[in-house]
């Protein structure tokens, strides 16, 4: 027998000399024959799709011409629910096809009448659709407009804020750890702590007051809101100009963030006491909110974290990751702070040692770099480090056309600067530049010598010729300079008649200043006209 054949219990396709007449009647899709019950089926392969639910055949004879065939494989629901709101039956109103329905629609009755909105809106929309003057849509449109116009008054708030806020009032110490412990009370209702505020709590106390006694996320963000109000409502009193006002809140701010950062940076140095990681979360969390709300200086408290990050030490590293990567968005938003982020990183890799204890923390650095690599590349663009972190970028397991993006670019601008830092005619040019009133050509044109041993008269000619320098200055110390040059046995004709054969650049340069060099020569008799009108007829 055939090993594929149906009778072995196996899946097996129909051959040609199989079909018959009979199978007109089923759809020309795959035949298969499934014996239930078999023992020997071979088990599926690992990371192949499961096999289909098998399906009763469908008679297409016994099938009316205009009834809906239901799903071969329809998906399946827990608990035998429906992905819809009304499911789907086939014996509904608008599905029996008469004369009525064609004509005039289905639609919903009206639940009640007592109530103020329609069940339907056909009867106020579909005069206006179905006229013939054309303005069916726009009437549609300002209905529309008209309705988004009404939710968003009805959405508004109309009545005035009852708020006040609560007045600082000075208490003895007892009674304000008496507030601050009815605060942390989620059972103690807000609205008698909000009658009074207590004196003396701000700043750097009252941060350590919402850790020590717990007080609620939500409650302490209020104290938080309500001291800041205070604290600024002082600057606007009357009299006060608005600038020195706006100039005070704004170096208020600027404290206020710097006690959140040692508030939280303490907190992270205290890894070693007891119920640590409790603390540590709390403290997150808290100025994860106040980050949020904007009760801080978010720029200045990004900053910080930047710098915070870049110089932690191993032991606190993995808490400056945690804190990273919760505010990754803002920090890559910008090129600038990305790519400190990215150089922080990346010192941090090289830093760390081979031990296997370190192997998690690399892992997660790694993850890092490739998620710059993959969604941020241009923070990875660090020419003057790009040498010693190539390889961690390859192994960083980024895409490979990401990181042959970040090496190109990187290459591009390591080359440049390579080529630029050790260019002798660029610091030529810089020494040329720096020149004063007072100029001794013999020590010059021996210093110019030294930056440049070779192809100085070319230099000298491209200093001069130059779009990018301005006035006649240049023009005679390039002359002087070339008369040292002469004097000194060197072959200055040739040198200029070689750069006048040369074609010259189309961008950055201007002819006129190179003929007012050669006249100011032959004036001062450092170059031969002879040769030059013999170039001249020659070419």
């Amino acid at each position: 027998m055939d090993q594929d054949s149906p009778s072995n219990g196996r899946l097996g396709w129909t051959s040609p000399q199989d079909f018959s007449d009979s199978d007109e009647c089923e759809r020309p899709a795959k035949r298969a024959r499934i014996e239930a019950g078999c023992e020997d089926e071979d088990p599926p392969l690992p990371g192949s799709p499961l096999p289909s639910p098998p399906s009763s055949p469908v008679d297409r004879k016994k099938c009316p011409t205009d009834a809906a065939e239901p799903p071969k494989n329809p998906p399946r629901l827990p608990g035998g629910r429906v992905a819809d709101v009304v499911p789907w039956n086939g014996r509904d109103v608008q599905y029996a096809l008469d004369e009525t329905l064609v004509k005039s629609g289905c639609c919903n009755k009206a639940s009640s009448s007592n109530r103020v909105e329609a069940g339907s809106a056909r009867q106020a929309l579909w005069p206006n659709l179905a006229a013939k003057n054309g303005l069916g849509l726009q009437v549609l449109s300002s209905f529309f407009v008209q309705v988004l116009d009404t939710r968003q008054t009805m959405r508004q708030v109309t009545k005035p804020p009852t708020f006040k806020l609560p007045p600082r009032l000075t208490v003895t110490d007892s009674k304000r750890e008496a507030w601050l412990r009815d605060l942390a009370d989620p059972a103690k209702p807000l609205r008698r702590q909000s009658r009074t505020i207590p004196h003396g709590i701000r700043g750097r106390v009252m941060l350590d007051h919402c850790l020590n006694k717990c007080i609620p996320l939500t409650r302490a963000v209020w104290m938080i809101r309500c001291v800041g109000a205070n604290e600024q409502r002082a600057f606007r009193r009357k009299g006060v100009a608005s600038s020195v006002a706006a100039t005070s809140e704004r170096k208020w701010l600027i404290e206020w963030t710097t006690q959140v950062e040692q508030f939280l940076g303490s907190s992270i140095g205290a890894c070693n006491q007891s119920e640590w990681r409790q603390r540590m979360t709390y403290v997150i969390s808290l100025v994860g909110r106040l980050y949020s709300e904007s009760l801080l200086d978010q720029p200045h408290f990004l900053d910080w974290t930047i710098n915070s990050f870049a110089t932690a030490a191993l032991e606190s590293l993995p808490i400056w990751l945690t804190l990273a990567r919760a505010y990754w968005k803002e920090i890559v938003v910008s090129i600038k702070s990305g790519r400190r982020l990215a150089r922080g990183i990346i010192s941090h890799l090289l830093s760390l040692s081979a031990r296997d204890a370190l192997r998690p923390l690399k892992s997660r650095l790694l993850q890092l770099v490739a998620l710059l690599a993959a969604s941020y590349p241009a923070c990875l663009v660090v020419p003057d480090m790009w040498p010693r972190f190539e390889y961690l970028v390859v192994e960083s397991g980024a895409p490979e056309s990401a990181v042959r993006e970040i090496i190109r670019r990187n290459e591009q601008l390591t080359n440049r600067i390579a080529y630029n830092a050790c260019c002798p005619a660029l610091k030529l040019y810089a020494e040329l530049d720096s020149i004063g009133l007072s100029v001794d050509y013999v020590l010059l044109a021996t210093h110019c010598q030294e930056l440049m041993p070779q192809h100085l008269i070319p230099a000298l000619l491209d200093w001069v010729s130059s779009t990018y320098r301005h006035g006649l200055a240049r023009i005679y110390i390039a002359a002087r300079l070339i008369q040292q040059l002469q004097n000194c046995g060197e072959d200055t004709d040739g040198a200029i008649l070689d750069y006048l054969r040369r074609p010259q650049k189309a961008v950055g340069f201007q002819a006129e200043p190179l003929y007012l060099i050669i006249i100011e020569l032959i004036r001062q008799s450092a170059f031969c006209p002879s040769r030059y009108l013999h170039w001249l007829l020659a070419t």
